[in-house]
């Protein structure tokens, strides 16, 4: 088993990972992240069979998914903040290519998981190729609204159409334009054309409007606009995002 705590923000270079090895433990402070806000043993990281145990040292303070760390068991995905930098836990039962996979491998590996409950929200005039990939897309489609451009904003359902996955993501489905969403409950079409036809109507259909309205919506805010969705799923920064009520997952 091995573990990484990789870079989100802060004022070491987005992305660095830091590697821990099964039976090995990790100090975390001022040197190490290059923050000096950190104290210089500020948390302890110590890979066992279970995830990464993550530890406070002294009377300094760190985050583990927005709750006070004290002693905590974390794994891939949770987030760790602590000083001025925001750490993203992995733990991979081996060492191998899917730590290092590209953001549309991440992706689509995402996506293909959970494909029977998968949704695509984008507006045709920025996605005018999806005839050449499912031409007969619009008999699983509703109409959401008409975006100031004049295009149309449709949702469409990729139930049963993994095939599909792929080459959409590549052709820049939820890097340049599009949101992939996973539908939790019922109701998602009347609840997203809520959004796009009312009084606090913007286009959150384009990954990166998105990604910064997030980044400053408190969770009350994003369970409201969320509802019966899941996450959204989106490329940004050169990592693959997932974006849901109680945290920011970004997954690379």
């Amino acid at each position: 088993m091995t573990g990484f705590l990789e870079v989100i923000a802060g004022s070491a270079p987005a992305g660095l990972r830091f590697k821990v090895e099964q039976g090995a433990a990790l100090d975390v402070g001022r040197s190490l992240a290059a923050d000096p806000v950190l104290s210089e043993r500020h948390f302890k990281c110590r890979l066992n069979a279970d995830g990464l145990l993550v530890e406070m040292l002294g009377e300094s303070k760190s985050w583990v998914n927005g709750k006070p760390l004290g002693r905590s068991l974390c794994h891939t995905g949770d987030w760790i903040f602590a000083g001025t930098t925001m750490f993203r836990v992995m733990v991979y039962a081996e060492f191998s290519s899917t730590a290092l996979e590209s953001p549309v491998d991440s992706l689509v590996r995402t996506l293909v998981a959970e494909a029977d409950h998968l949704h695509v929200m984008f507006d045709l005039a920025d996605c005018g190729g999806i005839d050449g990939f499912i031409p007969d897309w619009r008999d699983h489609s509703i109409e959401l609204a008409v975006s100031p451009t004049g295009g149309v904003v449709y949702l469409f359902s990729l139930r049963a159409m993994e095939q599909a996955i792929r080459p959409l993501v590549e052709s820049g489905l939820g890097e340049r334009y599009g949101i992939w969403i996973r539908q939790e409950g019922p109701g998602l079409g009347p609840h997203l054309v809520r959004y796009l036809k009312g009084k606090r109507w913007f286009p959150f259909y384009e990954p990166a409007v998105l990604q910064a309205f997030w980044e400053g919506c408190p969770e009350g805010a994003r369970r409201k606009f969320l509802g019966p969705v899941r996450w959204m799923a989106s490329i940004a920064s050169n990592r693959m995002s997932l974006l849901s009520s109680d945290r920011h997952l970004q997954e690379r």
